[in-house]
C-alpha cells in the first residue's frame, strides 16, 4: 500500500513540477530611431513601450490555455514601429521559440526582416 500512496506522491509531484515550468523572453529595441511598442510573441504581451536602445524586463511564458500556448512553441513577434514621419504594423519573418526553462533574448533592429502592413491593419481578418 505505501508503495502505491508514494507512486502517486511521486505522479502528482512530477505534474507539478513539469506544469508549472516556463521560458523567459526579454526584447531589445535596437533600432537607430524607432520606438516600438505593443510586442506580442504568438498573441503573448510581452511589453507595450520601447525607446531606442531599452531593453524590455523579462516576461515568463508558462503553457497557456487563454493564449493557446503549449511550451516549446514558435511564433513570430508583432509589434508597432513608430519613427519620426510613420507608424508601421511589423512581423517578424523569423520565428523565435521558447521552450521550458530557457531564457530567450530578441534584439530587434533596422536589419530585423519583418512584414509591414498599415497601422490600421487588422490580424483577425
Amino acid at each position: 500500500m505505501s508503495k502505491i500512496f508514494g507512486l502517486v506522491a511521486f505522479s502528482v509531484f512530477c505534474g507539478i513540477l513539469f506544469s508549472c515550468s516556463h521560458g523567459d523572453i526579454q526584447i531589445e529595441n535596437n533600432y537607430k530611431n524607432a520606438t516600438i511598442v505593443n510586442v506580442e510573441w504568438g498573441g503573448y504581451p510581452i511589453t507595450d513601450f520601447l525607446q531606442p536602445g531599452q531593453l524590455s524586463s523579462k516576461r515568463k511564458i508558462d503553457n497557456s490555455d487563454y493564449y493557446n500556448i503549449k511550451l516549446p512553441e514558435s511564433y513570430a513577434l508583432s509589434y508597432l514601429l513608430i519613427t519620426e514621419n510613420d507608424t508601421t504594423y511589423c512581423e517578424t519573418k523569423e520565428f523565435y521559440t521558447i521552450e521550458h526553462d530557457k531564457f530567450t533574448l530578441i534584439s530587434l533592429n533596422d536589419d530585423t526582416e519583418v512584414l509591414k502592413f498599415p497601422k490600421d491593419y487588422n490580424t483577425n481578418q
